[in-house]
């Protein structure tokens, strides 16, 4: 496998900083816009998105080994485990 260069690896840094800026102003473009309870999911679909590219790209598990991206995925894991035991207790309780 080749290794990329510095230029190309650059541009894809700016690239990516771009996306991620274009997903800051679709945030705060969304915050006024009334989506009903769908704003809530919609929020935490671009912030994962964004999570998602940090971490390939600024961390970069793109080219790390194995070990690294086992622990970012069991990281993921954890926290979804987390997620759906607090919506679990949430949408038990009768309010």
């Amino acid at each position: 496998m080749t290794e990329p260069t510095a230029k190309s690896n650059t541009a894809w840094l700016w690239i990516v900083w771009l996306i991620l800026c274009g997903l800051l102003l679709l945030t705060v473009g969304l915050n006024h816009v009334n989506l009903g309870r769908w704003g809530t999911p919609v929020a935490l679909l671009i912030a994962t998105l964004k999570a998602t590219l940090v971490a390939v790209y600024y961390m970069h598990l793109r080219h790390s080994e194995n070990l690294m991206r086992l622990i970012a995925a069991g990281t993921v894991v954890w926290l979804l485990a987390m997620f759906t035991l607090t919506y679990a207790d949430l949408f038990s309780r009768s309010w």
